[in-house]
């Protein structure tokens, strides 16, 4: 009978475990890596170079400033002729139609019965601005379009309100070159940072900086909650000292505890049936596909979120990984990349 007293306990504590109330939390950390551009350009396609071409009723609007707002992430600017070439078409800003415009403010009491109305007046004034840019390669090939603006797109500019029209209309009247002056300004600088963003998503390498998740048990009376909390701190570290330009070489041997951690709840937790159980294999399964993920190790990421299907606790998680995985290989492969966090090579540039 004393022999069997310790089976009956140990028998007791892990039933213990398996009824616990099982809480999972998301926590989130910090990543980074190099996005590849929308393009395949030849890998030797390093450099390239802006020209702003725009009317004469927009002089007073600098070249210089239009050109500054383009920087491609991972290229080269020059002012020659480049790899590829931006030119970017700047047309009139047309002052559409201007007027003095009311706006009535109606005063009620606590009934809802009108007391009185109050006038304001302001300046309207509805404008069309079109800009354009164009991507050729050195050889004059067409690589890409955008369009930056566009006559038929209407907009409007609104002044500050007045007490009296004869003010609203003043104020136009007197500040007309100095409101058109403010519209180009601001048209251009929308349009140029817009082209900047294109060009980027195109042909750049921009860095992407995104939250991203593990999981850990939330429930802290749990036997794990302290063990996958050490485990999740361990994890974030390493995975947040990743960057764009590079995974440190001692990644796995930082973060090596906690997938010896993540790879022991399966093995303790086996029970098919209790919700609890499945939610601990979940969370293992989760964290090891996710840490393989970010560090391109696809074929051992895409094992642990097959088995997050196979565990039937929240299985489109783990269909969600690999199809984001297909989507990455497929990515990478197109542009011959080993990897999304690298230092772009501007080294030993041969020009065109």
């Amino acid at each position: 009978m004393k022999n069997l007293l310790p089976t009956l306990i140990a028998s007791l504590f892990f039933l213990n475990l398996s009824a616990q109330r099982v809480d999972i939390d998301k926590e989130w950390f910090d990543y980074s890596y190099r996005r590849l551009p929308n393009q395949v350009l030849e890998p030797s396609f390093k450099t390239y170079s802006v020209i702003i071409n725009k009317t004469v009723a927009l002089e007073a609007y600098s070249n210089d400033r239009a050109n500054e707002l383009i920087a491609i992430e991972g290229k080269q600017k020059i002012s020659e002729l480049a790899h590829f070439n931006v030119t970017v078409t700047l047309n009139d800003l047309m002052i559409e139609s201007s007027e003095v415009a009311e706006r009535v403010e109606v005063h009620k009491d606590k009934e809802g019965k009108e007391t009185g109305r109050s006038y304001y007046y302001y300046a309207k004034v509805v404008y069309s601005f079109e800009a354009r840019a164009e991507v050729k390669d050195h050889a004059g090939n067409r690589l890409t379009s955008y369009t930056l603006a566009r006559r038929d797109s209407k907009k409007e500019f609104k002044s500050s309100e007045y007490s009296k029209g004869s003010d609203a209309a003043n104020y136009y009247n007197n500040n007309k070159l100095e409101i058109k002056a403010k519209l180009v300004d601001e048209q251009i600088t929308e349009a140029i940072k817009s082209l900047n963003g294109s060009l980027n998503y195109d042909f750049g390498y921009p860095v992407m900086r995104t939250r991203e998740n593990l999981w850990s048990i939330g429930s802290k009376k749990h036997l794990e909650f302290q063990p996958s909390l050490e485990a999740w701190n361990t994890a974030k570290n390493a995975l947040s000292a990743i960057t764009a330009d590079a995974i440190p070489e001692d990644f796995m041997t930082n973060i090596q505890p906690a997938i010896d951690y993540y790879l022991s709840l399966p093995k303790k937790y086996t029970n098919t049936e209790a919700k609890g159980e499945k939610k601990i294999r979940y969370m293992a399964y989760y964290n090891l596909a996710q840490i393989y993920m970010l560090t391109e190790q696809f074929e051992l990421a895409k094992e642990y979120a097959q088995n997050i299907i196979a565990n039937d606790f929240n299985p489109k998680d783990g269909q969600k990984m690999i199809k984001e995985m297909d989507n990455l290989i497929a990515e990478m492969q197109k542009h011959d990349a080993s990897t999304r966090h690298f230092i772009p090579d501007l080294e030993n540039i041969e020009m065109p």
